[in-house]
């Protein structure tokens, strides 16, 4: 697994865009890892994607998304009023792929042909867990997507999981195996869309550093700054290894320092090691009010 990360910022003289990152490391389970693992995808000029799970499937995916959309005159315009319902089709795709290839597999019919009526001479509790098999096929290892895109003129999140379901989030995105860490440090910060650079950039790094805590997050850190230029070029900026140091000084400073002693609260400390016997009443060891 992984952790991607992506938040709307604001870019001093050029309006809002995109910081992203994601770490490195990739598993084949059972054989090898590495932190060298290149997790971002172009999809469009101005839209990305980082892939969190399997690679191949998540590479597959995104394949999917540069085939539909398309690509100069053929490339279908965007809108924030059809970018979802355009997004959402590509998964839709991978997910009728993979119950064709479960079908071919397991019992050399297309899915199609089941519809027609292939398989009806299977017995009734046959056919129902045929259903449920259908219900439980996901992207393999639980693979996920995250999408950054500018093509709207303004930064939209979305994120795609296992079941193929997309969703349009607000202010950041997180997905992957460090999604509950790096997302509760970012609603610690009270994290929005209208963080300037600066903040935003620390803010993403310190989530993706403290991810780290889950042993499937790599230690290696690839991260990027998108937004659109006077003439709503898309720029497109990776944070070098000396913008990554200084973001390691700032953690340094900022981020979680280890407990030391931090002293025990006065009402405890009356208590001691003695507790409270169990046959005191509720009554006598209720939290004290703002009235004691």
């Amino acid at each position: 697994m992984t952790v991607c990360i992506g938040a709307i910022c604001t870019i001093p003289n050029l309006g809002q865009g995109i910081v992203s990152c994601s770490d490195t490391r990739s598993v084949v389970q059972g054989f090898s890892s590495s932190d060298r693992t290149w997790k971002r995808e172009f999809i469009q000029d101005k839209t990305f994607a980082l892939l969190s799970g399997q690679l191949s499937c998540g590479k597959e995916l995104a394949s999917m998304y540069r085939e539909y959309l398309g690509s100069g005159e053929s490339q279908i315009a965007l809108t924030g009023g059809t970018i979802l319902d355009h997004f959402r089709e590509p998964p839709r795709r991978l997910k009728e792929k993979l119950v064709e290839e479960s079908f071919r597999l397991k019992w050399a019919v297309s899915y199609q042909d089941f519809l027609n009526g292939k398989l009806n001479s299977l017995t009734e509790a046959q056919l129902m867990q045929i259903g449920l098999d259908i219900n439980n096929i996901v992207f393999p290892d639980g693979t996920q997507m995250l999408i950054g895109s500018l093509e709207t003129g303004t930064p939209l999140l979305f994120t795609v999981d296992p079941n193929g379901q997309v969703f349009e989030e607000e202010n950041f995105a997180v997905v992957g195996s460090g999604y509950s860490i790096a997302r509760a440090a970012l609603c610690h910060r009270e994290y929005h869309q209208h963080f300037p650079l600066d903040a935003a950039l620390y803010a993403v790094f310190e989530a993706k550093r403290l991810s780290q805590g889950d042993p499937q997050v790599g230690p290696e850190t690839a991260m990027w700054i998108d937004y659109l230029d006077e003439n709503s070029k898309r720029v497109l900026h990776p944070l070098s290894p000396n913008d990554q140091t200084f973001l390691e000084s700032q953690f340094a400073v900022f981020g979680p320092r280890p407990l030391v002693s931090p002293g025990v609260p006065p009402d405890v400390k009356k208590v001691g090691i003695r507790g409270v016997a169990e046959t005191t009443s509720a009554a006598a060891i209720r939290a004290p009010s703002h009235n004691d």
